[in-house]
This record gives structure tokens, C-alpha cells and sequence, in this order.
């Protein structure tokens, strides 16, 4: 879960796998995908940016509550010459979000996730 209307959060996908039905991650079939949910605080742009990651990254956000029912709002995989990712979309304050963060082909490796209004 990420609170606030920005932040960052480190983590992995190491060892983290794919679901049933998981939707593929801007266009890519991933294989090792790491999900957050965000409330958006107020209505605005806002950046979600695997800058700081340190492996190749898939980024999408999503709409829904359940895997079979997200509906995509944003997606990228290599974000301007770089193999991080970035989007940039319109929250809706108390709409909830769900991103995810998966390694492109299946890649893993330590991941940082920083999110702030545009």
C-alpha cells in the first residue's frame, strides 16, 4: 500500500512470480511482477517512475479490484533511452490504483518505485 500524494518505496521481484491471468505489463509477458495499490489523495497529474531500479522494468497501472477486471490506465517499458520506466496519468481523488512493477522477459533485481504529483 503507498500513502500520500508522493513517496518512494524499495523492494524486489526477486522470487515474486505471475498470476493467473495477469494481464502482460506494456506489451511484455514479464514473469516476476510486484503490485501496489495507491488512493490518490486529491485529483492531479501524477508520475510513477522504476528510475532507480536496477534491472530492466516493465510499469503498468490499472483500474479494478480483481485481475480479471482491470481496466489499464498507463503503461511504459523503457522510459526515455533507459531500461526504467516511467507513466504519467490523471488520479482521481479516492480512486484506487493498482501498479505494477514487473521485469522485462522476466527479469529481477532491486526495485525502487518513487510516485509524485506532475
Amino acid at each position: 500500500e503507498l500513502a500520500g500524494s508522493s513517496g518512494s518505496v524499495r523492494g524486489s521481484n526477486v522470487f515474486a512470480t505471475r498470476q493467473p491471468g495477469e494481464p502482460g505489463h506494456a506489451g511484455n509477458a514479464g514473469g516476476a511482477s510486484v503490485w501496489y495499490r495507491w488512493r490518490a489523495p486529491t485529483t492531479g497529474t501524477v508520475a510513477v517512475s522504476t528510475r532507480l531500479s536496477d534491472f530492466d522494468t516493465v510499469l503498468a497501472v490499472y483500474r479494478g479490484r480483481a485481475l480479471g477486471g482491470l481496466t489499464p490506465v498507463a503503461a511504459n517499458d523503457d522510459f526515455a533511452g533507459t531500461l526504467q520506466s516511467r507513466v504519467i496519468f490523471t488520479a482521481r481523488a479516492g480512486a484506487t490504483y493498482r501498479i505494477a512493477v514487473d521485469g522485462y522477459g522476466g527479469r529481477t533485481g532491486s526495485l525502487r518505485l518513487g510516485y509524485h504529483p506532475r
